[in-house]
């Protein structure tokens, strides 16, 4: 009888521990963005106000210019969804009806890739200094790099009342340049992290 109460209890304990570790804490987010970024985000226009919380991926450049295209993870009154966005201009350069997909997925597996984003940091991340390209050589002296043509990362996250972008321009590049601004060194694990865990779903 004690052996049977002992198993009982071990496994309810293991339960209660396993869903500590994966549920979400809801991330405490401050919008950081203006109004013409509200204004011109197809997915803030598209999807403001209708999720508990959005995280929107996507990667920007010169090269393609002419596509909008995100990767999606929602949460909304404890159902989780996984999905897409896409747009392209046309010849008369304006954006196509987006195509809008999702499908639902395990929560536990959603709920932990925002737990892990909000330990290490990344929805407090600056945006000035994740974009910052120069160094001071001394008080009269800056040393400035610059790349053309490269890739701009960048995520659109939002609540029902908050909104904020998080974005890092060729953030590799510019770490090797900067190494002692460690914030793009976040950025990059954090993003390499959420495309891993995101694929997977």
């Amino acid at each position: 009888m004690i052996t049977k109460l002992y198993r009982v209890f071990f496994i309810t304990s293991l339960s209660l521990l396993f869903a500590f570790f994966t549920k979400a804490q809801a991330p405490t987010l401050n919008t950081n963005t203006s109004e013409n970024e509200k204004a011109t985000s197809m997915i803030y226009k598209n999807f403001s106000g209708q999720f508990d919380l959005l995280i929107a991926y996507t990667t920007e450049s010169y090269w393609y210019s002419n596509i909008i295209n995100y990767q999606l993870l929602v949460f909304k009154k404890g159902i989780c969804l996984k999905g897409s966005f896409f747009s392209k201009k046309n010849k008369h350069n304006t954006w196509s009806e987006p195509k809008i997909k999702f499908k639902e997925i395990n929560c536990d597996s959603a709920n932990y890739i925002v737990k892990y984003l909000n330990d290490a940091g990344f929805y407090s991340l600056n945006r000035d200094s994740l974009n910052v390209n120069k160094r001071k050589i001394n008080e009269k002296q800056d040393e400035v790099f610059t790349i053309n043509d490269g890739v701009d990362y960048k995520f659109e996250i939002f609540s029902k009342t908050k909104f904020l972008i998080i974005e890092s321009y060729m953030p590799e590049y510019f770490l090797k340049k900067i190494p002692e601004l460690k914030s793009r060194e976040t950025f990059i694990k954090c993003r390499d992290w959420f495309l891993l865990k995101y694929n997977a779903l």
